[in-house]
């Protein structure tokens, strides 16, 4: 009974030894520099930089076809001209709207 008992002990220690170096062995690969958490952290950094290019990408489209606008469109360059710089034609009037609920006495 003794003999079962101590290879039972033995056979459960080689195990306890195998787990603990698997353990010790899968700590480098889940801490290091080239680790699983880094690789989490690259792969959330690489994923937030895709967006911010798809915006920027988005965003030249559009200030292209502001630009294009700007270059062909005779009726857009009015619009600007009119709302940005409150420019007119000649013997245009203007007429101004001012709303009382603004003026304090």
């Amino acid at each position: 009974m003794k003999k079962y008992q101590k290879k039972r002990k033995t056979k459960i220690n080689k195990i306890h030894i195998l787990i603990a170096g698997m353990v010790l062995g899968l700590i480098p690969l889940i801490f290091n520099d080239m680790g699983l958490i880094r690789l989490f952290k690259l792969k959330k950094e690489q994923t937030s930089l895709q967006n911010e290019i798809d915006q920027l990408i988005a965003e030249e489209i559009m200030l292209n076809e502001e630009i294009e606008k700007l270059k062909t469109d005779e009726n857009y360059i009015q619009q600007i001209a009119r709302q940005k710089f409150h420019m007119v034609k000649p013997n245009e009037k203007v007429f101004r709207v001012i709303d009382n609920r603004k003026i304090h006495d």
